[in-house]
């Protein structure tokens, strides 16, 4: 399940890097 955290946390941060509006 920890790798699919990792992956989550991942994504999440890219998406906030790629959209910094919210």
């Amino acid at each position: 399940m920890f790798h699919l955290l990792a992956v989550w946390c991942f994504v999440f941060y890219l998406v906030m890097c790629s959209v910094p509006t919210l």
